[in-house]
């Protein structure tokens, strides 16, 4: 792809840091890492406006370059630190398949590189995100755990000795399309009862709207708050979801014994209404392995945007200078 005058005039600035992207399922996050362990004027682009001005690859990388363009005159951008979702060759620096977002095979790091030249790390985000966990929350201690981020799909990673675990082609440590229920919803990976298709933020959304005949827009928050009120369709689907992650993660203590568990994504900002029954339920169902701790992720929807600073600050070399992360209060998405 040509870029012809998208990212000039980047100028020097004062302090090194990296553009952090998180490209989500339907939201990009944006934020410019810095090596005193901060994430400066973090804002969200909804994939929908993307995708609004025409091709979406094209349309992340436009945002990154003008992002650059935008960054603050007392930050210099050395680097872009990218996640995505989806099987990620990060080597390579390639997108391989997306099913929620549509692609195969997209050489993101080269396209970055050729339209900023600057140095571009590629990372999957849930991988990302858990990284940072380590490094800045709830798995700081930990060198063996899971990270569960339950958003619009849902994403894994495998904490194995500190380095999330990919597998041999990237595709490792995915429990997405572990089969949960049988004979459960029809999945797009064509599998029916698929982890994600139970307890991802997105399915108990739909799962709810399909029970109760609800009409109009509802998030999962909603869907949460009538949990809490007693709301049967709700309270049928939320303990369907509940029943699902326990039974896929039990499986993952017996076998590979972490030490915790960290929860993170838009359905565990529900607190304790989703951690306190899933911890109950996972403990009843190992009996093998030691229980692990159960946690809710510390950055929260951050997570991502702070594992692609991680990687974007490596791919500079640039070397942290304090573990404790800051946030500065996030601006409107104008012009970004």
């Amino acid at each position: 792809m040509d870029f012809p005058h998208v990212c000039l005039g980047i100028g020097d600035g004062m302090q090194p840091c990296t553009l952090a992207i998180d490209v989500g399922g339907s939201a990009i996050k944006v934020a410019y890492g810095t090596a005193d362990g901060r994430l400066e004027e973090p804002r969200s682009i909804a994939i929908a406006d993307v995708r609004a001005r025409g091709d979406l690859i094209r349309g992340i990388v436009e945002r990154i370059c003008l992002a650059l363009e935008a960054a603050p005159p007392h930050l210099d951008a050395k680097s872009v630190g990218l996640v995505v979702p989806g099987n990620v060759d990060e080597v390579a620096g390639i997108g391989r398949h997306s099913i929620i977002l549509g692609w195969r095979d997209i050489p993101f790091g080269q396209l970055v590189t050729e339209a900023t030249g600057l140095p571009v790390r590629v990372g999957h985000d849930v991988s990302a995100g858990a990284l940072a966990e380590g490094w800045w929350g709830a798995a700081r201690g930990h060198t063996e755990w899971l990270f569960l981020a339950l958003g619009t799909g849902l994403g894994s990673a495998f904490v194995l000795g500190g380095v999330p675990y990919r597998g041999f082609n990237g595709y490792g440590g995915e429990l997405s399309h572990v089969v949960a229920l049988r004979d459960g919803p029809r999945c797009r990976c064509g599998k029916r009862g698929c982890l994600e298709m139970l307890a991802s933020a997105s399915a108990v959304v739909d799962r709810y709207v399909e029970a109760s005949g609800t009409s109009g827009p509802i998030t999962a928050a909603e869907v949460a708050r009538r949990v809490r009120d007693g709301d049967p369709a709700a309270v049928e689907v939320w303990d369907q979801a509940v029943r699902a992650l326990a039974v896929v993660a039990s499986g993952y203590v017996e076998s590979m014994n972490p030490s915790a568990i960290v929860v993170g994504g838009g359905l565990a900002e529900s607190g304790g209404l989703l951690l306190d029954p899933f911890r109950e339920q996972l403990y009843t169902q190992v009996h093998f392995a030691d229980r692990p701790e159960v946690h809710p992720a510390a950055l929260g929807a951050s997570a991502g945007v702070w594992g692609a600073a991680l990687l974007g600050l490596g791919a500079a070399g640039i070397q942290l200078s304090t573990p404790t992360p800051a946030l500065s209060p996030a601006r409107s998405s104008a012009g970004a």
